[in-house]
């Protein structure tokens, strides 16, 4: 039987000691504020929708290069909890989504250099709020009280990048009203700093700085030269604890905080890898430079990087589908497949033991094309001119090392070389390559300086252990549809839940709440036009049919009976790999649930669904 309809409300959704907090203030605000707003006060209200432990794997480079305080090496993944939290608004008797942001809490006992601190990654709202004039004070109040409600568990910094999206992009909500502006970045910087403004008068807010400030002035040496304050600045350097017992331990600096999705990790891989290629260790765009200079290892590496950056080279940079593109015979075809982006990834891995290893396998991936498309077939030119550009660079590589004595002869040199030696290099290029990061690194968040604001929390803490106290302990909310913003944008698009107009923000929002309410509908994923399951992974669409979406196994069978072309289109979310195991329900005045509370036969079925999906990508 269908739901009441009282039970999609968003005053019936599950409360929480956080969003009572937030409402209160919220709801405070806009009596303060008089007028209109005071009238409106009563329509507005504070929900938790997602409550999720999330993992956020620490990138390579940082690893290599920064050490934590204690001077031991970055945990591979930093663990963290991932809220989303929305604002309704009733709006004509029907709730509107107005607000909604994801904040990401590192808490002191996962350790890593971003613990004790919360990261606000996701804002975003579309201009419905009533009264108008009182939409900002609002959504001010709403951070500020978050801020303060952060500063009382415990919590020693907020940390904000004020990026816009990029106009026609979304952030959260799909579709926003054609008339509703995207800020640039210094209006959205200003929109950040009145709401500092106020946390800081509130007491939510000790102190404000920015992340070069505390993080990477000391290391921007170039300005460094023309600003003596900076020089006041010492940086922050421990020693390496996992250094071999006996041998000196390398200083290394400490690593700023890290989060998902943030500026600087993020800049900080794109400038290691263009140093590299600036030193001729990496291929890319200064592949001709990489091939002539460096180490033979270092050289080979950039040949096929370069290869793999011709523009012919797109079939060839990725593993083949056979399932989602349709290739039947594929495998039996080619029964050993093999890409230039797998080549490119196990050579910069080390797992190539001699060069002739390397040389067989981009000799394998043009052979498999060439042996699968037909003379004529545009992929199968275009393997055999990759593959003669190929063999004249490797001729050359190899005249090259002769004529310098890197190698007594090709064969010798091609079946004796031992490429895991470059594992050795690459520490010896560690400091090197650092002594340069480094600078450019400031450089480069000094030119975001004032969009990356570090707000330092008032001591909220009751005693000194430095834990972080959470009045909703335990808490678990799951909602699959919510707990990624990745996830809810492309499920959004799917179903045309669009804000782009009030009345189309009114469905939304209830069909949002219905899914809220009743997690584990069978609505929630994509079924097939044909046969009516879920599809899974990779969905056929028909770009001129409204809603025509098959599975793989209908697109075999009857896909070139439709009258229209077929576009394969890969789906990351999955209903039931999603919603696994329900938690249990709580109260609106409750705030703990018990996380591991479980129907063992919706965890049995749960089992066989994963190892059904495992097999579909084993497949593929």
């Amino acid at each position: 039987p269908a739901a009441p309809a009282r039970w999609w409300r968003a005053a019936d959704l599950a409360d929480t000691r956080m969003t009572a907090f937030l409402q209160a203030r919220v709801r405070q605000r806009m009596v303060e504020l008089g007028g209109a707003a005071a009238g409106f006060a009563p329509t507005v209200a504070v929900k938790l929708v997602s409550c999720v432990p999330r993992r956020l794997r620490a990138p390579d480079i940082l690893r290599e290069h920064f050490r934590g305080r204690d001077g031991a090496a970055l945990p591979e993944f930093l663990k963290y909890e991932s809220r989303a939290v929305v604002l309704f608004q009733k709006l004509d008797g029907c709730d509107v989504m107005v607000f909604s942001m994801y904040v990401h809490e590192f808490p002191t006992a996962a350790g890593g250099p971003s613990a004790g601190r919360v990261y606000v990654a996701y804002l975003d709202s579309v201009e419905y709020f009533r009264p108008r004039t009182a939409r900002t004070e609002v959504y001010h109040e709403l951070l500020v009280a978050y801020l303060d409600w952060s500063r009382g568990r415990g919590f020693d910094a907020a940390h904000i990048w004020a990026c816009p999206p990029q106009r026609g992009n979304n952030f959260i909500f799909w579709c926003h009203p054609q008339h509703q502006r995207t800020p640039s970045r210094e209006r959205l910087t200003e929109w950040y700093r009145a709401m500092v403004a106020r946390a800081t008068a509130t007491g939510a807010v000790r102190r404000v700085a920015t992340l070069y400030d505390e993080c990477f002035a000391a290391w921007d040496t170039t300005r460094r030269r023309h600003k003596p304050q900076h020089a006041q600045r010492p940086a922050v350097w421990v020693d390496n604890a996992d250094a071999d017992e006996g041998a000196p331990a390398p200083r290394l600096p400490v690593c700023p905080p890290v989060f998902d999705g943030d500026y600087w990790p993020e800049e900080c891989g794109r400038l290691g890898g263009l140093i590299e290629r600036r030193r001729g260790l990496f291929g890319g765009n200064h592949a001709l430079r990489s091939q002539t200079e460096g180490a033979p290892e270092h050289q080979l590496e950039g040949l096929v990087l370069s290869l793999k950056a011709q523009p012919a080279a797109y079939p060839f940079n990725r593993p083949v589908d056979p399932e989602a593109l349709g290739l039947k015979d594929y495998r039996t075809v080619c029964p050993h497949p093999m890409d230039l982006g797998t080549v490119a990834t196990q050579l910069q891995a080390k797992r190539y033991a001699t060069p002739d290893r390397v040389v067989a396998d981009v000799r394998l991936v043009f052979r498999n094309a060439s042996r699968y498309n037909p003379p004529g077939h545009p992929v199968h030119e275009a393997a055999r001119t990759l593959l003669a550009h190929f063999e004249r660079k490797l001729d050359q590589l190899l005249e090259r090392l002769v004529s310098t004595g890197a190698a007594e002869s090709p064969d010798a040199w091609l079946a004796g070389y031992p490429l895991d030696r470059a594992a050795a290099d690459a520490e010896d290029r560690a400091p090197s390559v650092r002594a340069r990061l480094l600078p450019e690194l400031a450089g480069s968040v000094h030119r975001m300086k004032e969009s990356l604001f570090v707000l330092y929390l008032q001591d909220g803490r009751a005693d000194a252990s430095g834990e972080i106290r959470d009045p909703d302990a335990g808490l678990r909310l799951s909602c699959p549809l919510l707990d990624s913003r990745h996830t809810f944008l492309e499920m959004c698009q799917f179903w045309h839940y669009q804000f782009d107009s009030l009345r189309r923000a009114k469905h939304s929002t209830v069909m949002l709440l219905y899914h809220l309410h009743v997690p584990r509908a069978e609505s929630l994923g994509i079924s097939c036009a044909a046969c009516a399951r879920e599809i899974r992974r990779v969905r056929w669409h028909c770009a001129t049919c409204v809603d025509f979406n098959i599975c793989r196994a209908c697109e075999r069978e009857r896909g070139a009976a439709h009258r229209h072309a077929l576009t394969p289109f890969r789906i990351t979310f999955s209903r039931r790999r999603a919603l696994a195991p329900e938690p249990a329900r709580i109260d609106r005045a409750v705030v703990a649930v018990d996380a591991e509370e479980e129907d063992d036969d919706e965890e049995d079925e749960e089992d066989e669904d994963d190892e059904e999906d495992d097999e579909a990508e084993e497949e593929a």
